[in-house]
C-alpha cells in the first residue's frame, strides 16, 4: 500500500495578500512554525459579498522546487469554505501565478474539512509529476460556503499552518496503526464523582517499511529510480515536521478527499527505521513511530 508523505517546505516564504479592505494582522511567521495551535489572524474583506468575493494569500520563495501538496490547518473559517491554489515558475512575472497544477482534488479546489473533533484543515494533493520549477503559491479563499457567501464583511479569521510540501509516495507494510493518545486526566471523589481535566487527543501513527531491495534502502549510484529509503528518513530526522497521509483512497481505489483528511497527521517522527538485512540484496525495517501534532478544538 502507499502513504504519501509531505515534507521539505521551501525555505524563507514571504507572505503577502490581496483582497479589498482586508488586513493581515499576523504574526506571518505562526503560518510556517510547525505548529498548528499558534495561529496568524486576518480580516474578511469589506463591503458587499458574493460568492466570487475572494481573499487571496500569497507565498513566495528563492529556491525552485516541486510541490506536492498546499493547504492549511486549524482555519477559523466556515466548513464549505472553497479554497483553490495556483503557482508562480521562476520565468513567470512577480506576483503572477498563472499555473494550476494537476491535483487529485476534483476541480482543483478543495472546501473547507472538518473533523471528527471539529478540527478544520483544507488540504489539496498534487499529482505526482507536476513541474518542478515553482518559486510561488496563491491560495484563493472564496466566499462560497456549499454555495452561499455566509462570511460576514470584516470577519475576524484565522489560520494556523499554510502548508506547502514537496511528496514522496512511499509503499509500506499493511496493518499501519494511528493509535489515539487521550490527554485528559480524571480525578475521582471519595463517591466516585469524577473531576475532569480535558487535554487535547493526538495520534501515534506507527508504520513499516517493506521488505525491499538494497537499493532502494540505500540508493543506487547509477539507478535514478532507486527510492533510498535513508536519504528520505535525513529529511524526516531530527525533528522536522512533516505530513504523514496513509491512506487518500476510495474503497474503490479512487482519490477520496475525505480519506486525505481524515488520516492524515501533521506530526514528528519519533522512532526511526532500523534496516535489517533478511536475504541477498534484501531489507526491511523495524517499525517507524510519528507523533501527532494534533489541532487545538
Amino acid at each position: 500500500m502507499t502513504m504519501v508523505i509531505a515534507h521539505s517546505r521551501p525555505d524563507g516564504i514571504v507572505w503577502s495578500f490581496n483582497g479589498v479592505g482586508a488586513t493581515f494582522v499576523g504574526p506571518a511567521a505562526a503560518l510556517t512554525d510547525d505548529l498548528p495551535s499558534s495561529v496568524s489572524a486576518f480580516t474578511w474583506l469589506t463591503g458587499t459579498q458574493t460568492t466570487a468575493s475572494v481573499f487571496e494569500l500569497t507565498g513566495d520563495w528563492v529556491t525552485p522546487c516541486k510541490p506536492g501538496l498546499a493547504g492549511f490547518s486549524n482555519l477559523l473559517l466556515p466548513v464549505g469554505t472553497l479554497v483553490k491554489v495556483s503557482w508562480r515558475r521562476s520565468t513567470d512575472g512577480p506576483g503572477v501565478y498563472p499555473l494550476v497544477l494537476n491535483s487529485l482534488n476534483p476541480g482543483n479546489a478543495q472546501r473547507i474539512f472538518q473533523g471528527p473533533r471539529g478540527e478544520r484543515t483544507a488540504l489539496h494533493l498534487l499529482d505526482a509529476h507536476n513541474s518542478s520549477n515553482i518559486v510561488g503559491v496563491k491560495f484563493s479563499i472564496f466566499n462560497d460556503v456549499n454555495g452561499a457567501p455566509l462570511i460576514p464583511a470584516a470577519a475576524q479569521w484565522w489560520t494556523g499552518e499554510a502548508l506547502v510540501y514537496q511528496t514522496t509516495y512511499l509503499d509500506i507494510e499493511a496493518e499501519w496503526t494511528a493509535t489515539p493518545v487521550d490527554t485528559t486526566v480524571a480525578n475521582y471523589s471519595p463517591q466516585r464523582q469524577p473531576s475532569i481535566d480535558p487535554g487535547l487527543v493526538y495520534h501515534q501513527l506507527a508504520f513499516r517499511l517493506p521488505w525491499d531491495s538494497q537499493r532502494n534502502y540505500y540508493g543506487h549510484p547509477t539507478d535514478p529510480t532507486a527510492i533510498d529509503y535513508e536519504s528520505l528518513m535525513a529529511k524526516l530526522d531530527r525533528g522536522k515536521t512533516a505530513l504523514y497521509i496513509p491512506r487518500y483512497l476510495d474503497e474503490d481505489g479512487t482519490f477520496s478527499a475525505h480519506m486525505l483528511h481524515r488520516t492524515a497527521k501533521l506530526g514528528v517522527m519519533s522512532k526511526l527505521p532500523a534496516p535489517t538485512h533478511r536475504n541477498g540484496p534484501y531489507f526491511d525495517s523495524s517499525p517507524i513511530t510519528v507523533m501527532e501534532t494534533p489541532i487545538p478544538t
